[in-house]
């Protein structure tokens, strides 16, 4: 139990150091660097503090977002339950927003929290309308629910089926296993795959504000339609 609570505890500082490189080389890439890893290593070893509190301030805002509590009984407890995790909820989303304004003003400027959140609302201020909450409110989060709710469901049917067909628990209990375990891993790689996502548009677009003049004109062009989605995407 110790070690799996360590564990738990050592991936927020794993996950965050991953996060900066990814926005590291998402940013290289951009201005036509080749990057190296012995480049990403001196940057995370430059701000080593601030990944450590990037990871606390995640670690508590996911035990924030664990706090949601729907089991209050009578219409007053119901309506208590509501506002309170309508208030977690706030909570959660203003730090997605805040924390993918913040990793690539760290791993690209290395500035401090205190310089980057200053920086903040002159970039949220040039988020285009269109794409206002796509990123910040996790909108992505539900597309994830949708995609894995049937697979689950599809998981769930070939385990009755299974059950019906060969009627040994012996057999088909490993089997069932396999196949709920699948859907656990096929979630986690699509809520990986879109954390990845937000990482790099939100370096790409801190990129083009910040330092437009160290992109060749070719990427600026291809980072601007990817920023405004222009080739996949239209908006009324």
């Amino acid at each position: 139990m110790l070690i799996a609570f360590v564990l738990y505890v050592w991936s927020f500082f794993y996950f965050t150091e991953l996060k900066l490189r990814l926005s590291w080389l998402a940013c290289t890439t951009a201005c036509g660097t080749k990057p190296a890893f012995e480049q990403s290593q001196r940057m995370v070893e430059s701000v080593g503090g601030k990944i450590r509190i990037l990871a606390f301030l995640d670690m508590f805002f996911k035990y924030l977002g664990s706090l949601r509590d729907s089991d209050e009984q009578g219409i007053w407890g119901a309506i208590k339950s509501f506002l309170i995790n309508l208030l977690i909820e706030g909570a959660v989303e203003a730090w997605d927003l805040v924390n993918h304004y913040l990793i690539p003003a760290i791993a690209v400027d290395r500035l401090t929290l205190k310089a980057a959140v200053v920086q903040i609302k002159d970039l949220r201020n040039h988020v285009p309308s269109v794409l206002m909450g796509v990123f910040g409110i996790d909108f992505v989060g539900d597309v994830i629910i949708w995609i894995v709710g049937p697979l689950y469901g599809i998981l769930a049917l070939l385990a009755v089926g299974l059950i019906a067909l060969l009627n040994n628990a012996h057999v088909v209990a490993p089997i069932i296993i396999c196949l709920f375990y699948i859907g656990a891993i096929s979630h986690r790689i699509l809520d990986a795959v879109v954390e990845a996502t937000k990482i790099i548009y939100f370096t790409l677009f801190y990129t083009v504000l910040r330092h437009p003049e160290q992109m060749d004109a070719g990427m600026k062009q291809k980072t601007n339609s990817f920023l405004k989605f222009n080739d996949a995407v239209k908006y009324s």
